[in-house]
Formats: C-alpha cells, sequence, structure tokens
C-alpha cells in the first residue's frame, strides 16, 4: 500500500525524479513536491510550480475522488474542495456542497475518451484512528462530511477514544488527549 505526502522544502525538488517545465527552467519557482512511500520508502517525486499546482488542483478525474467509507457516495478530498471554493470567490469556510466538473473515462467508446460530467459534490475527512501507522499497511479512512456527524462515526470515535486510553493505561505513557479530526467534535 503506498501513501503520498507533500513537501515544500527546496531540498526536495533537487531529489524530484520528475519536475515540471516551469521549474526546469527556473528553481526559484518550486512551489511543491508531491512523494510517493511505500513500505521500504520513497518510490518517487514530483516537483511543481505554484502554476502547474493550482493546474493539478483544477483538473479532477475519477480516480482523484474517494469515496466515503460508510454511505459509499464520493466526495471530494479537501484540497480539490478549497480550490474550487477559492476560484468561486466563495467562503472556504463553509462546506456546502460545490458544483465540480469531473473527467470521467468513457468506457463504452474504443479509444477510452474522457468526458466531462457536472457533478454536485461536497468534501469529508480522511480519518485515522489514534495508532494509525502506513508503514504497517494502516489506511486512512475515507468519511464524507454527512457521515462525519452520523452515529456509525461517533461509535468508531468512542471505540478509538477507548482503545487509546487503554494503551495510556497499559503503557503508563498519559500523554494522549481525546481528539478526533473530523471538525464536528
Amino acid at each position: 500500500m503506498n501513501w503520498f505526502k507533500k513537501a515544500t522544502k527546496f531540498e526536495s525538488y533537487m531529489l524530484a525524479d520528475g519536475v515540471c517545465d516551469h521549474v526546469l527552467a527556473d528553481h526559484s519557482k518550486f512551489s511543491v513536491c508531491h512523494i510517493e512511500y511505500d513500505s521500504s520508502g520513497m518510490v518517487g517525486s514530483h516537483a511543481l510550480c505554484e502554476d502547474c499546482e493550482r493546474a493539478r488542483l483544477v483538473t479532477i478525474t475519477e480516480s482523484d475522488l474517494l469515496t466515503c467509507n460508510d454511505c459509499k457516495k464520493n466526495f471530494l478530498p479537501r484540497e480539490f474542495f478549497n480550490n474550487i471554493k477559492e476560484r468561486a470567490g466563495a467562503d472556504p469556510d463553509d462546506d456546502s456542497k460545490v458544483v465540480a466538473t469531473i473527467l470521467v473515462t468513457d468506457w463504452e467508446s474504443a479509444d477510452f475518451v474522457k468526458r466531462p460530467e457536472t457533478r454536485t459534490l461536497g468534501t469529508g475527512i480522511e480519518w485515522t484512528s489514534w495508532d494509525h501507522y502506513p508503514a504497517q499497511g494502516d489506511e486512512e479512512l475515507p468519511i464524507c462530511q454527512d457521515c462525519t456527524t452520523a452515529e456509525r462515526h461517533r461509535r468508531r470515535l468512542e471505540v478509538d477514544a477507548r482503545d487509546r486510553r487503554n494503551y495510556a493505561d497499559d503503557s503508563d505513557d498519559s500523554g494522549y488527549e481525546d481528539e478526533c479530526n473530523c471538525g464536528h467534535c
């Protein structure tokens, strides 16, 4: 299982496997480096300038969408959602749904053409338990905004908090606080 991280330090650009043409021409335009990891370490990376990063966030494909673990609806990752809000001049703190154009692969066509499809989408979170550890195969759990307040997620949070307290009691490590990254607790 692979996971991705974003780095903004110039050193990450120097180690990047791929670089956009703008950064290649003028390294001072470096903005962000997307780095892919697996359990063995870094797999690959790609450095982008600010314009190319913005363009990446504007072009949304089916593979960019997350599927809620609880209700199975698609939603936008937070960075895409905020970018759409920003371009529309809307309040970024408003979590109401947005209209987005998604490039959908037409599997019926002979050449698998990507065609634009307009959808109304919300955002959500990628929830992790208190002992989340990607190197051992733990994955983030995508939860849509609607399901973050549902009973199923509340129970998940209670079990996670109980497990954290039990671990703290067993290990004599009492530095943990009960907190959730869903934004509603």
